[in-house]
C-alpha cells in the first residue's frame, strides 16, 4: 500500500521538518511505503535528497495565499498523486510519538473514503457556537443549524481519487472568493468543513492531535508542537482578523495581501498644507512597517478664507494617487470598533515619537509645523515643492527680474484673517509695525550690500501707511488662486523677514541662496511655547506681550469666570487666580490682586462640591495651587492648616489600586501634589496631614510605575529615599499650560493665553 503524505512548509517553519520526517517515517502509517510531496520556499530544503521525498520549490506570497493554497498545490501535482492508494495532508508542526496502523485511519466506503479529525471538546459544544464561515458571500459558507463536527484542517485525508475530488472543489471555491477579495474565517479550513458537510468522514479525535490547551485525558500517539515559538508568529491571530473581517477586504491588494492604511489629514491655506505634506513624507521615511500612506484633503477644503486644497496644481511633482479615495472612505466609515487610531499631534511644533501601531487604519491629525519632521525629509521636499515659473502672471515674472538683480529682501507681512474673532488671540500682536522695524533695522546691520525690500501682504494700504516704499516695493496683485505666487516670489529674495505664518516660513526655507539672513519672531502664537519651529540658524527677534490683547483677555476672564462650573487648575476657576495674581504683579495693579482673593474665597466656598481626585481638574491640582501661590509670595498662610480637608479626602484613596499613572488624572498627579506639601515650609506648631502609613502606600505605589511613565513618581522617591529632590514649582505650572496647548483649533480667550504671554 502506497501513502502519499502532502507537507506545506514555509518561512520560519522550515524548523519543524527535520523532526516531523523522522517522527513521521518511525510511526504514521508503520506498515505502508510512504512517500512525501513538501512544498516549501526554502531553496536549502528543497535541495536536500531524501529517496522518498519530492520537493517542489514555491514562491512565498504572503501568509494568506500560502496558508489558503494547499489545495491548488495538490492539484497541480495530480498526477504524481495518482500513484497513490491514499494521500494525508498533515501540519508543519506534527511530531508522531507512537506507532499509528493505516486501520486506524484509513476511511471505508461508509466514510465515502475521507478521514478527518475533530478535537474532542467540540463534542461539548452546540454546532452553532463552531467556528464555521457564516459570511454569506462566501462559497465556505455554514448556516446556523447545519454541520455536526468541527473538522481541522491540519489533519485530513483518504483514497486519492476521493482526496483530489474534495482539492478540486476548495480551490475553486477559494478562488472563486479570492476574485471577490473575500477571505474565508479560517482560510482552508473553513473550506474543508463546508465541503465535508455533505460526507460521512472517519472521524478522529485528540489521540492522534494532541494539544495541551485542549482538555483530553486519554492516550495519544501524536502532538502539535506550538507554533507560538516562532518569533514571527506571535501576532498571527491579529493579522487573521484583519483577513477574515469582511469590511476590512478592501485592504487587500490584488495578490491577496494585508495593507494597513496611514492617512495625514491636512489643515488650512497653503503653508500649512504643506507642513501637511512634509509629515507624510517624514512618517513615511522612519516607518518599518507595511502601510500604504495616504493624504486626506479634505479638512483643508472647508476653511473658506483660504483657496482650498492647493498643492497638487501648484507642484506637479505631488502625484494625484498618494490621495485618499472617496470609495476608500465609504470603506473607512465601516469599520467596526477598534479597526482604526486617531494619532493627535500632542503640543504645536514640538517633535513627537511614533511607534508602529496595530490598527489597520491610523489617521494622523495635526498641524505638525515642526522643523524636525521637514529637515529630515528636505531633500525630497525640495525635489516635490518646484514652483512653475512658466505660470506666472506678467506684474510676477516682472518682480522675479528686479527680485534675482538685486540684494531683495522679502517682508511678509499677514494682517487680515489674523485680526478677526480667535484668531487674534492666538496671532495676533506677535509681527506688529515694532517687529518689522526692528527686523529691518536689523537686516541693515547685517547685510553690506544695500537691500531692497520687498513687501509681500494681505493689507497693501497698512503698509503704505507705516513705512516708507520709496526704495522699496509692494506686491500686492497675486490674488486668491494667484496667491502661490507671492511665495515663490518671496523664496527667490535672497533674505527675508517672516511672519508668525506658515506661508512666509515656507518661503524663507524654500530660499536657495547660499548666505540667506531669515529673521523670525522668537514668538509664533500667543497662548503656546513652539520650541521646533524655526531652524537654529534663523534670526529671532524678543517679541513684547500685546498689552490689547492682555487686557482683553484680562477683561473677558472677569466677567466670565465667577460663572465658570468647574473649579479645577486647568478649566476652572483655580487657573484664573493663578493668572490674576500674576498679572496683578505684571501690571503693578492690586485692583487685579483683590479679583484673585475674591475668586479664590468663592471657589473655597465651592471646594466641598463632588470634585474628583485629579490634578488637571481636580483637588489635587486646587492644593497643588494653593502651594505655588505661596511659594511665590502671591499670598500668606498656613498650608497645613488651609488644606487640611483636601488632605484628608486624599488619604481615603489607596495609591496602590491606582492603574492609571498619568499627571492629568492619575498617580504621576497625587505625587506631584504630595510632593509640594512635603516641600511645603512649615511652622514648629503646625504637622503634615498626609500620615506615615499613606506615604509608605504611595512610596510603594510609584515604585510600581513603569520607568518611561515615571517623573513626579520619580521624584517623590528620591525625596522618601534620600531627601533630594529636584521639584520645581515653575516646571509644574508649565507642564499645565503646555497640556491646554492643542496643536489645531485652540481657544484664546483664557488665562492659558494669558500667563503664557505674560511669562515668556
Amino acid at each position: 500500500m502506497k501513502i502519499g503524505i502532502i507537507y506545506i512548509v514555509t518561512g520560519p517553519y522550515i524548523k519543524f521538518w527535520n523532526e516531523f520526517y523522522s517522527s513521521s517515517q518511525l510511526y504514521f502509517c508503520v506498515e505502508a511505503e510512504k512517500n512525501y510531496e513538501v512544498f516549501t520556499d526554502s531553496s536549502e530544503l528543497a535541495s536536500q535528497r531524501l529517496p522518498n521525498v519530492h520537493m517542489h520549490l514555491i514562491e512565498d506570497k504572503g501568509w494568506i495565499v500560502n496558508v489558503s493554497s494547499k489545495s491548488k498545490f495538490i492539484c497541480e501535482i495530480r498526477n504524481q498523486l495518482t500513484s497513490y492508494d491514499y494521500i494525508f495532508y498533515l501540519n508543519g508542526n506534527f511530531k508522531f510519538i507512537s506507532p499509528i496502523y493505516c486501520d486506524e485511519i484509513l476511511p471505508q466506503a461508509e466514510h465515502n473514503y475521507l478521514t478527518a479529525l475533530s478535537f474532542s471538546h467540540y463534542l461539548t459544544i452546540h454546532p452553532d457556537h463552531y467556528p464555521y464561515d457564516r459570511n454569506k458571500n462566501c462559497n465556505a459558507f455554514i448556516p446556523y443549524g447545519q454541520g455536526k463536527y468541527y473538522f481541522q484542517g491540519g489533519f485530513y485525508g483518504g483514497r486519492t481519487q476521493e482526496v483530489l475530488s474534495l482539492s478540486e472543489w476548495c480551490r475553486d471555491a477559494i478562488e472563486a472568493d479570492f476574485n471577490k477579495k473575500v477571505i474565508a474565517r479560517f482560510h482552508d479550513e473553513s473550506y474543508i468543513n463546508r465541503y465535508l458537510l455533505t460526507q460521512h468522514p472517519k472521524v478522529l479525535n485528540d489521540k492522534y492531535a494532541f494539544q495541551d490547551i485542549w482538555p483530553y485525558e486519554g492516550e495519544y500517539k501524536a502532538i502539535v508542537l506550538n507554533k507560538e515559538e516562532v518569533p514571527e508568529d506571535n501576532n498571527l491571530q491579529e493579522m487573521k482578523q484583519n483577513y477574515i473581517d469582511p469590511s476590512l477586504s478592501f485592504l487587500l491588494n490584488d495578490e491577496l495581501k494585508f495593507i494597513p492604511i496611514s492617512i495625514v489629514q491636512l489643515y488650512g491655506g497653503l503653508g500649512n498644507q504643506m507642513f501637511g505634506y512634509a509629515f507624510y513624507l517624514y512618517i513615511r521615511h522612519i516607518s518599518t512597517q507595511e502601510r500604504k500612506l495616504l493624504i486626506d484633503p479634505a479638512p483643508c477644503k472647508r476653511y473658506g478664507n483660504h483657496n482650498g486644497y492647493e498643492l497638487p496644481s501648484i507642484f506637479s511633482k505631488i502625484c494625484q494617487d498618494i490621495h485618499i479615495s472617496d470609495e476608500t472612505k465609504n470603506n473607512i466609515r465601516k469599520l467596526r470598533k477598534g479597526t482604526s487610531l486617531s494619532i493627535e499631534e500632542v503640543r504645536a511644533s514640538m517633535p513627537q515619537s511614533f511607534k508602529e501601531k496595530k490598527q489597520p487604519i491610523i489617521f494622523y491629525s495635526g498641524c505638525w509645523q515642526c522643523v524636525t519632521y521637514v529637515e529630515t525629509v528636505k531633500d525630497e521636499i525640495k525635489k516635490d515643492f518646484i514652483f512653475d515659473e512658466s505660470k506666472l502672471n506678467e506684474p510676477s515674472a516682472q518682480m522675479l527680474r528686479i527680485i534675482r538683480r538685486s540684494n531683495s529682501v522679502s517682508v511678509h507681512i499677514r494682517r487680515n484673517d489674523y485680526l478677526i474673532g480667535n484668531n487674534e488671540f492666538l496671532y495676533g500682536g506677535i509681527c506688529t509695525k515694532s517687529y518689522y522695524e526692528k527686523a529691518i533695522s536689523q537686516m541693515y546691520t547685517l547685510l553690506k550690500d544695500e537691500p531692497i525690500f520687498i513687501y509681500f501682504t494681505d493689507d497693501p494700504e497698512w503698509v503704505r501707511s507705516n513705512f516708507a516704499l520709496d526704495k522699496s516695493y509692494l506686491v500686492d496683485w497675486n490674488k486668491n488662486k494667484d496667491n502661490w505666487q507671492d511665495m515663490y516670489l518671496m523664496s527667490a529674495c535672497r533674505h527675508h523677514i517672516i511672519a508668525n505664518s506658515s506661508f512666509s516660513w515656507w518661503a524663507a526655507w524654500l530660499g536657495g541662496f547660499p548666505e540667506k539672513k531669515v529673521i523670525a519672531p522668537s514668538t509664533w502664537l500667543n497662548g503656546m511655547q513652539t520650541p521646533d519651529i524655526l531652524p537654529t540658524e534663523w534670526i529671532k527677534i524678543p517679541i513684547t506681550p500685546d498689552k490689547k490683547i492682555l487686557d482683553r483677555i484680562c477683561n473677558h476672564l472677569i466677567l466670565h469666570s465667577s460663572y465658570m462650573k468647574q473649579l479645577g487648575l486647568n478649566s476652572g476657576k483655580m487657573g484664573v487666580v493663578i493668572f490674576f495674581f500674576h498679572y496683578a504683579r505684571y501690571t503693578q495693579n492690586p485692583l487685579y490682586e483683590n479679583y484673585a482673593g475674591d475668586l479664590f474665597d468663592e471657589l473655597y466656598e465651592e471646594i466641598h462640591k463632588g470634585i474628583s481626585f485629579s490634578f488637571l481638574d481636580g483637588l489635587c491640582g486646587i492644593a497643588w495651587a494653593v502651594e505655588y501661590l505661596v511659594h511665590e509670595q502671591f499670598i500668606e498662610g498656613n498650608t497645613d492648616d488651609s488644606l487640611a480637608e483636601i488632605d484628608f479626602k486624599v488619604m481615603q484613596i489607596d495609591p496602590r489600586r491606582f492603574t492609571d499613572y498619568s499627571f492629568e488624572t492619575g498617580l504621576e498627579g497625587i505625587a506631584c501634589y504630595v510632593l509640594s506639601r512635603l516641600l511645603s515650609p512649615r511652622v514648629c506648631s503646625s504637622s503634615l496631614t498626609l500620615d506615615s502609613v499613606y506615604l509608605k502606600d504611595l512610596t510603594e505605589a510609584c515604585r510600581k510605575v513603569p520607568v518611561d511613565k515615571a517623573n513626579y513618581t520619580r521624584l517623590f522617591l528620591n525625596y522618601i529615599e534620600s531627601k533630594e529632590v529636584g521639584y520645581s514649582f515653575k516646571d509644574v505650572l508649565m507642564q499645565v499650560l503646555n497640556h491646554s496647548e492643542k496643536a489645531f483649533g485652540s481657544d484664546g480667550l483664557t488665562w492659558q493665553t494669558g500667563l503664557t504671554m505674560i511669562m515668556r
